[in-house]
C-alpha cells in the first residue's frame, strides 16, 4: 500500500473533504488507523478524526465492517461511519 499523506474525495454526504494524516494511531493485519485533520474544501471547516485506511486488495474487511456499524448509525454509541471514495 502506498502511504499517503492526503486525500482527498467525496464523503457520504458527496460532500467535498481532504484529509491530511497528522499521526499513526495503529494498524493491523487489515488496515491502519491515522488521527487526520478532515477539511471541508467547500465551507473551509476543519475536524480531528480517526481514519481507517486500507489496500483496496483487502477492503473486503473494512466493507463488511462498514455494512455492521451502519446497522447502528441511530446509536449514540456511534460517533460517525463514513466512506470516502
Amino acid at each position: 500500500m502506498t502511504d499517503v499523506s492526503m486525500v482527498s474525495g467525496l464523503d457520504s454526504d458527496g460532500i467535498v473533504v481532504e484529509w491530511t494524516k497528522v499521526k499513526n494511531l495503529g494498524s493491523g493485519s487489515y488496515g491502519q488507523v491515522h488521527l487526520a485533520k478532515l477539511s471541508n474544501l467547500i465551507s473551509g471547516d476543519h475536524l480531528l478524526a480517526a481514519v481507517k485506511s486500507c489496500a483496496y486488495s483487502r477492503s473486503a474487511s473494512i466493507q463488511k465492517e462498514l455494512h455492521i456499524l451502519r446497522q447502528f448509525e441511530d446509536s449514540n454509541r456511534i460517533v460517525e461511519c463514513s466512506v470516502m471514495w
